[in-house]
């Protein structure tokens, strides 16, 4: 479903193409919204890290924009 509606990065709205990304398995392009990296520093259990509703999919170049930086520091 998500495939089908053009999902964009909502980091630079350039395109994620879902399908290409999911029939292959590409964990270059799954990216946790609080990045786990950053989570860990904080001493969050990797249980709530890995939780489905800390995941987003980006494309590569804004997922290695990112990091492990905070929210704040990405989004703000």
């Amino acid at each position: 479903m998500l495939a089908n509606s053009t999902p964009r990065s909502f980091i630079s709205g350039a395109h994620v193409r879902l399908g290409d990304v999911l029939k292959t398995v590409n964990r270059n392009e799954f990216h946790h919204i609080f990045p786990k990296k950053y989570l860990e520093r904080l001493g969050i259990d990797k249980k709530k890290i890995n939780c489905i509703a800390n995941f987003c999919f980006l494309n590569n170049a804004d997922n290695q924009k990112i990091k492990d930086k905070d929210p704040l520091v990405y989004k703000g």
